[in-house]
């Protein structure tokens, strides 16, 4: 039973090294720089994050505070009853 064991990890382990090491598929153009770097929707972005109330601390709402006066992104705090 050992040795099946082992011989099916070492099979697992060989598929995901050469899947690693693929060549790209051909035809899938890349990214220009002018397409990469196109602005995105100019309308408001709003980051909603869920967490338990036990551990949401008074800092991290402070800190989202500071980061929606940096960057303009609004964070919605869904505070769930611990």
């Amino acid at each position: 039973m050992k040795k099946l064991t082992l011989v099916v990890s070492l099979l697992v382990l060989s598929a995901l090294l050469l899947a690693g090491c693929a060549v790209a598929q051909p035809g899938a153009p890349a990214a220009t720089g002018s397409e990469a770097s196109a602005p995105a929707d100019a309308g408001k972005v709003t980051l909603t994050y869920m967490a338990s109330q036990g551990w949401i601390k008074d800092a991290e709402l402070e800190l989202a505070k500071k980061f929606e006066e940096e960057t303009g992104i609004h964070v919605d705090y869904q505070i769930i009853p611990a």
